[in-house]
């Protein structure tokens, strides 16, 4: 099956549920950084702003984390700034990350784009694919109309089914973040919590 959908966005910010989404529907999709899209006509970007760092940043440790857990140490060592040192995972409470994501958004954009705008995000892409910006914002807040607009830009009928399954995950997703996210807002106000 050829690939002609790409989600584009940072890794943490839900860009695996609309990949889920589109599968589910027989729209072949992938999440890929890899910036010449031999096979891509169409992609979704998923933008996101300065107050929805704590979000994609809690969803990548939570991805790195579960994925490849044996680079915590490393991970810690590198780049954890807040307080103590937590040796595990495990060990690693919600204030310990709330202090380190406030700290963090002092150097932001040392490691990654400090922005995630459309622009930004694809400034690399060689091809020209037919692109649609799918606000983080929006997608959590506003599952249903966003259902509504992959609808209308893939053409697929999405399935009850899916579209359940999808309302659901964002909600758990929701759900998931939520006490982190408000321990950073604690620390700085401006971050949105989901």
């Amino acid at each position: 099956m050829t690939v002609k959908w790409n989600i584009l966005s940072p890794s943490g910010s839900c860009d695996d549920l609309v990949q889920m989404l589109l599968e589910s529907n027989h729209v072949p999709a992938v999440v890929d950084l890899d910036y010449e899209f031999d096979d891509i006509t169409d992609m979704i970007v998923i933008t996101s702003e300065l107050d929805d760092y704590a979000w994609i940043m809690l969803g990548h440790w939570q991805m790195f984390t579960r994925d490849y857990p044996e680079q915590y140490t490393a991970w810690v060592n590198q780049h954890y700034c807040g307080r103590g040192h937590p040796e595990h995972v495990e060990e690693l409470t919600a204030d310990d990350w709330a202090e380190h994501v406030a700290a963090s958004y002092g150097h932001i954009g040392q490691f990654a784009p400090l922005n995630n705008s459309l622009q930004d995000l694809t400034r690399n892409v060689k091809n020209s694919p037919k692109t649609h910006e799918l606000r983080l914002q929006d997608l959590l807040t506003d599952p249903e109309g966003t259902l509504t607009k992959i609808s209308l830009w893939t053409g697929a009928s999405l399935a009850e089914a899916s579209r359940t399954q999808f309302l659901e995950h964002v909600a758990q997703r929701r759900a998931d973040r939520k006490e982190w996210t408000e321990r950073v807002q604690a620390l700085r106000p401006s971050i949105r919590v989901y």
